[in-house]
């Protein structure tokens, strides 16, 4: 385990109000949920980046794979299931209608205007950390 990302609760406690310290809660969500989480937590269970067929099964991930967490969470945080909803059934529309491109170029354009109106802003020195593929979930 990398000791470099745990602190103590006294240091937590002391940098809570520090805009560069993330808390992330491992936890499953109906404890993060139930019995109460530090404000401005973001809950990641533990599961979900877990792998069992992993030879350090529990340990954290790679710092790339933990990114694309923490980049979701950042986001699922700000973006209501509603309006994602709105997004996925634009991609749908464009399937359905023969022109997936279309409704995915519509789809990535939705999503900056969203996260633009939640206050997420570009800065000159953002990077784009995520891979520029197409993943496909069977249904």
């Amino acid at each position: 385990m990398d000791d470099s990302v745990i602190v103590s609760p006294d240091w937590l406690a002391a940098h809570l109000d520090d805009p560069t310290v993330h808390v992330v809660d491992v936890r499953d969500a109906w404890e993060y949920d139930g019995i109460g989480h530090l404000p401005g937590a973001v809950n990641i269970p533990f599961d979900s980046y877990r792998n069992d067929s992993d030879v350090d099964r529990g340990t954290l991930p790679g710092a790339e794979a933990f990114a694309d967490l923490l980049g979701d969470a950042g986001i699922s945080a700000q973006v209501s299931d509603d309006e994602w909803i709105e997004i996925v059934d634009t991609i749908r529309a464009g399937i359905k209608g023969g022109h997936f491109a279309d409704g995915l170029v519509e789809a990535v354009e939705m999503c900056g205007r969203l996260l633009h109106k939640k206050g997420v802003a570009i800065k000159p020195d953002d990077t784009d950390e995520l891979p520029d593929d197409v993943r496909l979930r069977k249904e």
